[in-house]
């Protein structure tokens, strides 16, 4: 059994180092540690188990965490070095994600640093081997110029109609095909007749589409609104068969005649 050691060093503002603070920086880093343990290992729940080793209560108060796996060929220094190693480069610039950082990864190496804004006034990472990693609030801003954000772009959705609203704007609401979420449709108040006719049916909106980070639609300023045909009345799978496009011509045979043909 392998095993590799990180250690969490926090030092407040005060006498006492709150509790709650303290909790937040050991949660934030172990998620993180568990995140870039399961992009190394390539599994989801990753092959590390972190226990507490040792304990330090004075200042700076630290804990120490030992990584345990059950595979002698993997142990939680790769894991433990792409921790401090990322959190040092997000620190310095936001040029580049980290190697095993994921969005989420991002935002909880963003959180990690969110308690030095009261009485914590300092947290390092240190592991024997490699560079201590301490983070500031330099972090934060470099992770919110490296994550998505929010964005507009013309497009189409699909969607059932199957709300209609006047409160305060003008607007009706379809349940995406592909993701089945609920997109707001921003409609000028003169064309809510349309609409209104097309209430409970599959619609087609073109227009401006708000994407959330994830890249998800949130909503649409519609420019173009079409009814469609009901689900029911599209060309089924059961009514393709016996459908052949090459004829009478032996399937091989057509494929090797378009093959030759070029």
């Amino acid at each position: 059994m392998n095993d590799e050691r990180l250690t969490i060093l926090v030092t407040s503002r005060t006498e006492r180092i709150p509790v709650g603070p303290f909790l937040s920086v050991v949660t934030d880093t172990l998620a993180i540690l568990h995140d870039i343990d399961a992009a190394v290992s390539g599994q989801r729940r990753g092959l590390l188990n972190w226990r507490i080793a040792d304990m330090s209560l004075s200042s700076p108060l630290g804990l120490t965490m030992v990584a345990e796996s059950e595979q002698d060929s993997y142990s939680g220094r790769e894991v433990i070095t792409a921790c401090t190693e990322g959190i040092r480069q997000l620190q310095s610039s936001a040029e580049a994600v980290p190697q095993y950082f994921s969005d989420k990864t991002l935002e909880q190496a963003k959180h990690l640093v969110s308690v030095l804004n009261g009485e914590i006034e300092s947290v390092r990472l240190v592991a024997e081997w490699t560079r201590a990693a301490a983070p500031d609030q330099s972090l934060a801003a470099n992770v919110d110029a490296l994550l998505p954000k929010e964005h507009d772009e013309l497009g189409t959705l699909v969607g059932k109609l199957e709300m209609l609203s006047m409160h305060e704007r003008t607007m009706f609401a379809i349940w995406e095909v592909i993701s089945g979420a609920r997109i707001e449709c921003y409609i000028p108040e003169e064309r809510l007749d349309e609409a209104h006719e097309a209430f409970g049916r599959r619609v087609s909106v073109s227009g401006k589409i708000r994407y959330s980070k994830a890249g998800q639609p949130i909503r649409i300023h519609v420019e173009e609104l079409r009814a469609l045909r009901p689900q029911e009345e599209l060309p089924q799978l059961k009514d393709l068969e016996g459908i052949s496009i090459t004829g009478d011509v032996d399937p091989t045979d057509y494929i090797r005649g378009l093959r030759d043909a070029e």
